[in-house]
């Protein structure tokens, strides 16, 4: 039996990760929406000190803080089964590093500008 070039091309893009099994994977749009979900939290709660000087309110970090922890945390749940261990803990540790650095600036503006 021989098999086309096209089909040995295709076995190993396949198996190198390069085509997904099926369309199933492609349109997974919970997993994808989980995904926007908690990086919009993490942006929003970074920018929180702003709303709280707006609001003539003492910016606290306590609140922040434990959002985006259990944000990070529970998207990570959901999206355990999707990436392996590696990703997730990527995905933690970025979500709470980008929080952290946005966080810092907004409440840098805030104590400049009063």
């Amino acid at each position: 039996m021989f098999t086309s070039r096209a089909t040995v091309i295709n076995r190993a893009k396949s198996s190198a990760g390069f085509i997904s099994e099926g369309p199933a994977q492609e349109l997974d749009f919970g997993k994808r929406g989980v995904f926007a979900f908690s990086w919009v939290l993490v942006l929003m709660v970074g920018v929180m000190p702003i709303v709280e000087a707006s609001l003539h309110r003492r910016p606290s970090i306590s609140l922040p803080a434990t959002i985006v922890f259990f944000g990070t945390v529970s998207s990570s749940i959901v999206l355990r089964r999707s990436y392996s261990w590696l990703g997730i803990a990527l995905h933690i540790f970025s979500q709470i590093l980008i929080w952290l650095s946005i966080f810092t600036m907004s409440l840098a503006l805030v104590l400049y500008l009063a």
